[in-house]
């Protein structure tokens, strides 16, 4: 984990979160200028670096891959899954990142519905491939369009 400053607020870092995930050509950037309740679970930081370290609390969002870029599912707003698909996609790939547990799995269990709806909403026809880092609530999909 590092931690960086970007105009003024301090977010942490995983560099090496998309390394373990060689299964996928597609980074998730999970990991990268999160607030450290984020990464707490899965990086808990060892009593002798808060003992012997004065570090900044890293506590913003603002400068997350998915916050700017809108792909950001805030708790509660799971729903919104089937519209945000129109509005991440580019070139057939598409990613979202959800804040809560429980509304990454509410995708993870839906996600078969969600994508059979927007194919039909939009007249297309084809497939998709599923993604994600479940540590960090991340999904990646690829559309194939016929």
């Amino acid at each position: 984990m590092e931690l960086c400053k970007k105009n003024g607020d301090y977010y942490d870092l995983d560099l090496t979160n998309d390394l373990r995930n060689n299964d996928r050509s597609e980074k998730l950037y999970s990991a990268y200028n999160v607030k450290r309740s984020w990464l707490s679970d899965n990086y808990p930081i060892l009593p002798s670096i808060v003992q012997n370290f004065d570090l900044p609390e890293a506590s913003s969002m603002k400068k997350n891959y998915y916050v700017r870029h809108g792909a950001f599912i805030k708790s509660g707003e799971y729903l919104r899954t089937l519209d945000l698909i129109d509005e991440v996609i580019e070139d057939n790939i598409g990613r979202i990142q959800f804040e809560t547990d429980s509304d990454y799995q509410w995708f993870m269990k839906n996600y078969k519905t969600i994508f059979e709806e927007w194919f039909y909403q939009n007249d297309f026809e084809g497939s998709y491939q599923i993604s994600s880092v479940s540590d960090f609530r991340t999904i990646c999909f690829e559309l194939s369009i016929e």
